[in-house]
């Protein structure tokens, strides 16, 4: 998680966001190739199917909570394997939001009944075999897209999907350091 000075910097410069924006993207420590035979960090990484990406990656996942403007507000990351849901709760314990939206991987009865208790509202879209809300679900994606820009440029600008590291400060101090920038060029630009 963001340590306190990064937090207070971000708790200044970013104004009280509408809402937040949660995702999850893979973190592989090296090429696909290589999945089995790695041998750093075999106590908390390890290989999971990407389905969207279509490939098996050894690693970890950084779960990240943007805020409506773009910037990345929290992060966690956890091992490659851990459900998308297990994240929410340290996401939300240093950045509250009143509104998130979120994508299929954060749909689940139990979160909404235990965030709708802290007075937050967790929108996620539905499945097909679901009842349909009442209301439009592409302003949904369009609202979601921005994290996924966001992703893009953490990509372009730093390649935050291959961070090749060797311990856990080295991926922490890396992940705050991009973040940072990202979000010093962000307030610039704004």
């Amino acid at each position: 998680m963001l340590p306190m000075d990064l937090f207070w910097v971000l708790r200044n410069l970013c104004p009280t966001p509408a809402y937040t924006i949660i995702d999850s993207l893979p973190m592989p420590l090296c090429q696909g190739i290589r999945n089995h035979h790695a041998k750093f960090f075999h106590e908390t990484a390890n290989i999971v199917y990407h389905a969207i990406k279509k490939i098996y990656c050894y690693g970890f996942k950084g779960n990240f909570e943007v805020a409506n403007n773009g910037i990345a507000l929290t992060y966690d990351v956890t091992p490659a394997s851990w459900h998308d849901i297990e994240s929410v709760q340290p996401l939300l314990s240093l950045w509250p939001s009143h509104q998130i939206l979120a994508d299929l991987g954060y749909l689940s009865r139990k979160l909404k009944q235990e965030l709708v208790k802290k007075k937050i509202n967790l929108w996620t879209p539905v499945r097909r075999n679901m009842k349909q809300p009442v209301t439009d679900q592409r302003l949904l994606n369009r609202q979601r897209s921005r994290i996924e820009t966001t992703f893009s440029q953490l990509n372009e600008l730093f390649d935050i999907e291959r961070i090749r590291i060797r311990s856990l400060t080295g991926l922490q101090l890396r992940l705050e350091q991009c973040l940072l920038v990202h979000t010093m060029s962000e307030q610039a630009r704004n």
